[in-house]
């Protein structure tokens, strides 16, 4: 990776036509999927040096949270329940000191029945490779 990282970035780099971008971009893609599948350490690797460098997602703000949060709130857009719930969930949270990173939890939690979050938190990172 340390020695990956800069030659990806000579090539971002250079004057390329839009379509061999397009191509490079998903060379890209299918190695960062096809690399995190096969050596998974590599994620762990990456983690470690952006919180060594103070870079990307920090300490409480993993993926795994974003996603949470992303899903729970598409399951309430889908129900319909009015967003002034989910606001006054969000502004009870933050006077009760939750963490951003435990926020969709709460989210869901405060919105709907005890059931129906627990199965909604278990099921929101089901899709997560890691």
């Amino acid at each position: 990776m340390l020695i990956g990282g800069p030659v990806v970035s000579l090539v971002n780099l250079l004057p390329l036509p839009w379509s061999l971008r397009l191509l490079w971009l998903k060379f890209l893609f299918f190695l960062t999927v096809k690399g995190t599948l096969l050596f998974p350490s590599t994620l762990q690797f990456a983690i470690a040096q952006n919180e060594a460098y103070g870079m990307g997602k920090q300490h409480g703000e993993s993926l795994e949270s974003f996603v949470q949060l992303e899903r729970i709130l598409e399951r309430v857009s889908s129900e319909g329940i009015p967003i002034e719930r989910v606001r006054e969930a969000v502004e009870r949270a933050k006077g009760e000191g939750i963490p951003l990173h435990q926020l969709g939890a709460f989210i869901a939690r405060a919105v709907f029945d005890h059931a129906t979050a627990e199965n909604l938190l278990k099921a929101s990172l089901q899709g997560m490779r890691y």
